[in-house]
């Protein structure tokens, strides 16, 4: 009977799926990193389901050659290192779109929350005071939202923006995009030219990792808003509190942090960190926009079909 390793917590309907199947799951959502390496060598698994917890890297793998697919529970590949797998024909298998409605929906709703100043207001009435114009928010329709890769995420949020009377200016390098009434294919350049808002929705990857410096903050003329739901390593962090000092960009929504979690900041970064949460024009939540109740059924669901089809 194939063993399939579990080293993070996913939905049951993957694990009874596979069990079903014909595997023999070890699920072990509590274990640590330090043990993880012994365990795999330990066990010798056919499979290897994991979501954020570790790095898929050669050292890890080269000792135990069980390994025949490598799953992710979740979005991006950044943790699983492909050169490899592929060199040693181990199969990664993911499930992305999983969680697109999910990260479009949170996103949507810290934008919402951001441009009516609904947090400040709700704590404001809360310690008694009823100052209405302080709160007088900004309306999302007819605003220019730059979109920064249009993929199952960055889609899924356009549609709900377009829906709201939101204009798109939409850049993927890698993706064909039809233009419509309400959505414009741009240039990188044009779209930080041009846009109110600017979201961004690309895995990170060499060409992605600190894509987001001071260089391209200053290039954004409209200060826009700034929402990252990606990846926080898409950012320079030093110079996104740079940006907001500087006004290059009005507001940030930050789902995502080149630290996870926060304590993970360095000493010489905390300075920084006081700066940004300081701000009463920044928004964070942590690192959950694609974790809803049924992204993460879903995200199972999904892996699980991908996985037995894998096996096929």
């Amino acid at each position: 009977m194939p063993k399939v390793l579990i080293i993070d917590d996913v939905y049951e309907s993957l694990i009874h799926g596979l069990e079903e199947n014909g595997y023999d799951v070890i699920y072990l959502p509590e274990i640590v990193k330090t043990d993880i390496s012994e365990k795999i060598y330990k066990v010798k698994p056919e499979g290897l389901v994991v979501r954020s917890k570790i790095q898929i890297t050669a050292a890890l793998l080269d000792k135990v050659k069980s390994v025949k697919w490598v799953a992710r529970a979740g979005a991006g590949l950044d943790n699983v290192d492909q050169h490899y797998l592929k060199a040693n024909n181990i199969s990664v298998i993911d499930a992305s779109g999983a969680n697109a409605n999910s990260v479009a929906e949170h996103m949507l709703g810290m934008l919402l929350a951001f441009l009516h100043k609904i947090p400040s207001g709700d704590n404001d009435v809360k310690r008694g005071n009823w100052n209405r114009e302080k709160h007088r928010g900004v309306e999302l329709k007819g605003k220019n939202v730059g979109i920064i890769g249009y993929g199952h995420t960055g889609s899924a949020l356009g549609s709900k923006l377009v829906a709201l009377g939101a204009n798109l200016l939409v850049y993927d390098k890698y993706k064909k995009i039809e233009n419509t009434s309400q959505l414009e294919a741009v240039e990188f350049s044009i779209l930080c030219e041009r846009a109110d808002i600017i979201s961004i929705h690309v895995p990170l990857t060499d060409e992605t990792r600190g894509w987001f410096s001071e260089k391209v903050f200053l290039t954004m003329k409209n200060s826009p808003i700034f929402i990252n739901a990606s990846r926080g390593a898409t950012m320079v962090f030093d110079d996104l509190v740079v940006a907001l000092n500087n006004k290059y960009i009005s507001g940030a929504l930050l789902d995502v942090f080149p630290f996870e979690p926060i304590s993970k900041i360095p000493n010489e970064k905390k300075e920084l960190w006081e700066n940004l949460r300081a701000k009463s024009n920044v928004m964070f939540s942590p690192h959950v926009a694609g974790w809803s109740k049924e992204s993460y059924k879903n995200i199972s669901d999904i892996l699980l079909s991908k996985i037995l089809n894998n096996k096929g």
